[in-house]
């Protein structure tokens, strides 16, 4: 049987009980909201980095692109240093060593060419890895020896790799229009 001394206790240590437990439910949430809001806020700076990295490769791409169907016979040399500045790759090796017969092609026939880009789409992107796919449509309007300007739209698929914090078309190749 139980003394009156001990049932005194007994009420005594419950509400103390209870108030340890409301206090350690109460860190509980605390630690808990703390820890969302860690997560929360982690994954937007994440979203958010991933997302301005899509569009430096989309960007990079595009402008890539407009600058190689872009030539002017009279620059040549300038032509192909905007090209070996924006490729990397086999692109890159291809532009150095062609040097020379692209020069005396475009020079021969006067080419004269502007692109402009009409629309522009990451097709895939790994930013783990730095690369990217990039499906592209150009206007791109030539001239060669004093002839008639041609206006065609281009279609393009192109690779991009991330090389020194910065995006460069690595591979590129037109697309057959689909019927």
């Amino acid at each position: 049987m139980t003394t009156r001394w001990e049932r005194l206790h007994e009420q005594r240590a419950r509400p103390g009980l209870g108030g340890a437990l409301i206090a350690l439910l109460v860190v509980g949430l605390l630690v808990s909201g703390w820890q969302g809001w860690r997560v929360a806020t982690g994954d937007e700076s994440v979203a958010s980095s991933s997302a301005s990295e899509r569009d430096a490769a989309l960007a990079s791409a595009g402008d890539a692109l407009v600058r190689f169907n872009t030539v002017d016979y009279r620059h040549m040399g300038a032509t192909l240093d905007e090209w070996s500045k924006v490729s990397s790759g086999k692109l890159h090796a291809s532009v150095l060593a062609g040097r020379k017969a692209v020069r005396r092609e475009v020079t021969r026939a006067r080419t004269m060419a502007s692109a402009r880009l009409l629309r522009s789409a990451l097709t895939s992107f790994d930013g783990g890895a730095g690369t990217a796919t990039i499906a592209a449509v150009l206007e791109i309007r030539t001239r060669t020896k004093g002839g008639d300007t041609k206006t065609r739209a281009t279609r393009f698929a192109g690779l991009v790799q991330r090389t020194g914090g910065t995006w460069k078309l690595s591979a590129m190749q037109t697309m057959e229009a689909s019927s």
